[in-house]
């Protein structure tokens, strides 16, 4: 009667143990996923998306607050890319780092041989990392988890502009004029197009893709064929972006134009003398406007192009922030050494942080977090400093398992 109630008892307490474990492990588990998980929001492109909008719809911060920073090997002068938690860059001499978005510990690095006296900058789709080299002229396809080539493309020309990654498909524009469409998984060419001029990074929507060049035109160009659609007469420095059924665009030292994208027909125009160009950001049906060389933004009303506001947010000096990013009602943009948080109603700077050196990328923003570079240097800011699960090894997890599976059968059999 004794061992019984002794054997009871310790069965009672075992089950009480095995049930607290699980329960703790549920909780654990349950208040961790979220906080990973909430802003899952990647940024794949070095615009955003294939339309160019530069605008993320999750979480950003909005104090300067520093989480981590990482010096580069030669400096990030790149347009950092953000998939699944992970951030990708190049950097000169041709190499291409996978860095944690949370930590900036570094992961893989893939090194093209190739140096490159510019930054042509990735795209991401369908597991891969592409990249295109300013000097060997070649197309890189990199796994994304280990950084593996999984194929190369030679193009005719230095590629000196980010690819675009749509629906299957790899297009990438180099210098002597050309356009490529490549499968994205193979490398293979779909279509080659002779377009001429120096051409930049296009936008895609509506079954069309829209481009431009320092010298002109703007063209449209049929996404199955190559074939040019429409064009109109304006140089452009800066990529175009795409909203609904407008594109729209800074002409070189001159106006920004909403043309439609369908027939090239002119929306409206708006006189924008200010500097050479900046890539167009599109959000809360406004366009955004920055040019880090005199540290000025615009913010345009998007159905009309009338001006909103223009505010000069810094010290105006060069620097290679020509591009804004906008987030959680805040227009992102670097002037001289320093990051500004701009708020999109009126211009206003919510927080600004000296970095200590001149810009060196445009912003990105992913999982709540500000990506953007300096110098030599990569800063990540948040509202919070990030909690990381850390990865469990196999053996790990299995034992865990093993180990909960056993408290059941003996809880239930024994």
């Amino acid at each position: 009667m004794k061992v019984s109630r002794v054997r009871l008892s310790y069965k009672i307490i075992l089950n009480r143990v095995s049930i607290i474990f699980i329960l703790s492990m549920f909780l654990l588990l349950s208040s961790i996923v979220p906080q990973v998980a909430a802003n899952e929001t990647d940024w794949p492109l070095f615009a955003h998306d294939a339309k160019n909008t530069c605008f993320s719809v999750g979480d950003a911060p909005d104090t300067s607050n520093l989480i981590w920073s990482n010096e580069g090997h030669g400096g990030w002068q790149t347009f950092p890319l953000a998939v699944d938690q992970y951030l990708y860059m190049s950097i000169p001499d041709g190499s291409i780092y996978q860095l944690n978005a949370h930590t900036g510990e570094l992961g893989w690095e893939y090194h093209t041989g190739a140096h490159v006296v510019q930054i042509p900058g990735l795209a991401y789709g369908d597991g891969k990392i592409y990249a295109g080299s300013y000097v060997d002229r070649r197309v890189y396809a990199l796994d994304k988890v280990d950084g593996s080539l999984d194929w190369a493309y030679d193009t005719n020309g230095a590629i000196g502009s980010p690819p675009t990654y749509y629906d299957g498909v790899v297009y990438v524009v180099c210098q002597a004029g050309n356009l490529y469409a490549l499968d994205s998984n193979t490398g293979t060419e779909i279509w080659v197009a002779s377009l001429g001029g120096y051409l930049g990074t296009p936008a895609i929507s509506n079954d069309r893709l829209v481009l431009g060049s320092w010298n002109g035109p703007v063209q449209a160009i049929d996404l199955d064929t190559g074939s040019v659609l429409w064009s109109f007469p304006a140089g452009i420095v800066r990529p175009p972006a795409i909203h609904e059924n407008m594109v729209i665009f800074k002409a070189r030292n001159g106006p920004v134009y909403a043309l439609n994208v369908m027939d090239g027909s002119l929306i409206w125009e708006q006189d924008g003398t200010w500097g050479e160009g900046g890539n167009p950001a599109i959000a809360y049906g406004r366009v955004f406007f920055v040019w880090g060389g005199t540290a000025t933004a615009w913010s345009l009303d998007i159905n009309t192009g009338d001006i909103l506001w223009e505010v000069n947010y810094g010290s105006g000096i060069p620097t290679n922030a020509h591009i804004g990013a906008v987030a959680d009602g805040k227009l992102y943009c670097g002037g001289g050494q320093s990051i500004y948080a701009l708020d999109v109603s009126d211009g206003s700077t919510i927080w600004s942080y000296n970095t200590g050196n001149d810009m060196s990328s445009s912003p990105t923003i992913a999982y709540g977090i500000l990506f953007m570079g300096s110098g030599n240097t990569m800063h990540a800011f948040a509202l919070r400093p990030a909690f990381v699960i850390p990865e469990i090894p196999y053996g790990a997890a299995a034992s865990l398992l093993i180990m909960i599976i056993v408290l059941f059968w003996y809880n239930c059999y024994a």
